[in-house]
């Protein structure tokens, strides 16, 4: 589990960003597209949270913990890390809301402003890379998010081990509803990657309006399963009425017994859980595409 450093006091001093001796920072072995999530997501509440206008620094540095130091600190385990921090200086967060980011759903924005999920999304990708995560933050003064992600040892056969897992690459056009600005862009980056094209939605309510537009060209859906105004399953009732039997891969922050009875079960139906890899969500959508998932049913 990675855990979440205190908040009350820095555990360590700010690092400044090294313009010019970047390659002085140790390698990550991470997925690219993942902490490529990760940072948007960060820049885009921060961005929310300086309703005025402010300053947003991204700062890169080497971390070395020790065993006195986490003596001191039962958060963090010995290692060399390389510390990623996102800085702002917006409204910042009180102990109540710091106690709360990252739950799935939990937003101090309004309803139609987004569901929630950008921050438990970020904790999800830091947890599957080993990694910590620290918040910093204060009322009026703004907040500090700072990523710890291990230094990778690199191995002789690293170079030259084989790619896993190499997708089949696609080139139907598939109608993407993510309600998150930084999922959706990062998303359609995945697809787009991978050769699909990519009619992208903010909400379901615009996915209908897209759908009619371009019913013969649209292959497959790529739905949020929550969405603020229309959720996942009513946009796709919605457009499936139109066209019954089209595919649907709903992703959702939740897994399969925490949404409704039925939920995302039958043939051609899928439910992805948030957060996903590049590898994972053009596997599922090559698999409904092409007749290895209609076995339908949750899947994780």
């Amino acid at each position: 589990m990675a855990p979440v450093l205190g908040s009350a006091q820095p555990a360590y001093p700010a690092c400044p960003l090294n313009r010019g001796n970047l390659n002085q920072i140790g390698n990550i072995r991470a997925n690219k597209v993942q902490l490529e999530q990760v940072l948007l997501n960060l820049c885009v509440n921060a961005r929310d949270a300086m309703t005025n206008g402010g300053r947003l620094t991204i700062a890169l540095e080497d971390i070395q913990f020790d065993a006195g130091f986490c003596e001191t600190h039962p958060w963090a385990r010995p290692g060399h890390y390389v510390s990623m921090a996102v800085t702002d200086t917006g409204s910042g967060m009180d102990e109540p809301t710091l106690a709360r980011i990252f739950d799935p759903f939990f937003s101090t924005k309004p309803k139609d402003k987004g569901t929630g999920l950008g921050l438990s999304v970020v904790y999800g990708i830091i947890q599957q890379h080993d990694g910590l995560i620290d918040v910093l933050s204060e009322p009026g003064v703004g907040s500090t998010f700072r990523i710890c992600l291990p230094v990778a040892v690199r191995t002789e056969n690293a170079a030259t081990a084989p790619p896993a897992n190499v997708s089949r690459r696609g080139n139907e056009t598939i109608l993407l509803v993510e309600d998150e600005s930084a999922v959706r862009h990062l998303a359609t980056k995945i697809l787009e990657r991978d050769g699909y094209r990519v009619l992208a939605a903010a909400d379901g309510v615009e996915a209908v309006d897209l759908f009619k537009r371009h019913a013969k060209d649209v292959a497959l859906l790529m739905l949020d399963a929550v969405m603020p105004n229309m959720g996942g399953r009513e946009t796709y009732e919605r457009i499936s009425a139109l066209r019954p039997g089209i595919p649907v891969l709903f992703c959702s922050g939740y897994s399969a017994d925490v949404l409704e009875p039925g939920f995302a079960l039958g043939p051609g139906v899928q439910l992805l859980q948030k957060p996903y890899s590049p590898e994972e969500v053009c596997r599922r959508i090559h698999d409904l595409l092409h007749g290895s998932g209609d076995s339908g049913g949750a899947k994780t």
